[in-house]
């Protein structure tokens, strides 16, 4: 890597589909776009691993890109107005997200997307303490004037290898089996 960049990390959520998406919306008519076949999910990809026992900590300096969809609408962090306007993570001592708040909108809120919560006894408060959609539901959705839809229950994060990892792994098995293979001639 040119001039001594440290490797980027991608970690990706996965909410739980959506329980509650009400056959109405805000105007008084029409249908909700949401359906209980739908979730929040997505990915953002940092510019260096997130450290351990991180407390309440602003993801939005070291985002090098994101993307989140809640099954209707996309939010990229490349789009030209930036949805991202809070992304904060609590991690544990091996560095893994184990609370959040992030919440994403186009301009004027018009569409949005929030997940909030708290996996295990994480230390950390989850930051979402009323601040989520009003009936403290984790991951909630919506888009003004055309319904919403929510989930009762949290989601989960994982942190996506870096490459060079994955290829270490390779090898390492490739390198056993043909140990194993060398093992069984003899």
């Amino acid at each position: 890597m040119a001039g001594g960049a440290q490797a980027t990390t991608i970690y990706t959520y996965t909410g739980v589909n959506f329980d509650a998406t009400p056959p109405w919306d805000e105007s008084g008519g029409g249908t909700s776009p949401f359906t209980t076949a739908m979730s929040n999910s997505g990915s953002i990809t940092l510019a260096i691993p997130l450290a351990p026992n991180l407390v309440h900590h602003n993801l939005l300096p070291s985002l090098e890109s994101g993307s989140f969809t809640n099954g209707v609408h996309v939010f990229s962090h490349d789009d030209a107005y930036n949805p991202f306007f809070r992304m904060l993570v609590s991690t544990n001592a091996n560095g893994a997200i184990v609370a959040w708040d992030i919440m994403l909108a186009t301009h004027a809120s018009i569409k949005f997307l929030g997940s909030c919560g708290k996996i295990g006894s994480a230390a950390a408060t989850p930051m979402c303490e009323g601040r989520v959609d009003g009936n403290g539901n984790p991951d909630w959705t919506g888009e003004i004037y055309h319904g919403w839809g929510q989930s009762s229950q949290i989601g989960s994060w994982a942190a996506v290898p870096e490459p060079s990892t994955g290829l270490l792994v390779a090898l390492g098995l490739t390198c056993l089996a043909a140990k194993g293979r060398r093992r069984n001639r003899s």
